[in-house]
């Protein structure tokens, strides 16, 4: 059985306009329809002598919510919780940043009803913004654990042709 590949195309770009020297926010969308959008985050050097290539994918957070005790209602099916999971409210999971969109919103300039809003949109550019906001907060670090470590040469090859606004 082969899996589907994905054929990446850039859709914008929330960054610099010159991303080698200055660095980037690249977005891009799978054109086959199968995987999530994904972001490249460029960090140039001061010296212009390379940077660091961030990558990761924009997903929605994941919740389920209640909305009766006792009784989950996703996006598939009710079924019984077990008593430790019943409770009246909806609840966050697998997201370590979603509790504290509050402070990320605050230090952004904007709310965290916004980045909600970015982070379920189906529009890619949306959702980067959004996800900028929280690279910005927390660090790229924390979103690729093994990032791009490109040179000069590498940068130029990489993010020549690049000059996408939007």
């Amino acid at each position: 059985m082969t899996t589907q590949q994905p054929n990446w195309e850039l859709v914008g770009n929330l960054g610099d306009v010159n991303v080698k020297n200055h660095g980037g926010f690249l977005v891009y969308r799978d054109t086959t329809g199968v995987y999530q959008p994904e972001v490249e985050l460029y960090e140039a050097n001061e010296d212009e002598t390379g940077g660091t290539a961030y990558r990761f994918v924009l997903e929605r957070p994941r919740f389920k919510t209640l909305t009766e005790k006792g009784k989950q209602s996703g996006f598939i099916s009710s079924r019984e919780l077990p008593t430790s999971e019943r409770n009246d409210t909806w609840h966050w999971y697998n997201e370590w940043f979603v509790d504290k969109l509050d402070s990320v919103a605050e230090t952004c300039g904007t709310t965290k009803f916004q980045l909600l809003r970015g982070l379920f949109s189906n529009n890619p550019m949306a959702r980067a913004s959004a996800y900028r906001d929280i690279v910005e907060y927390f660090g790229p670090d924390e979103f690729d654990s093994y990032p791009l470590a490109l040179t000069e040469d590498e940068a130029i090859e990489r993010y020549s042709k690049i000059g996408v606004r939007s």
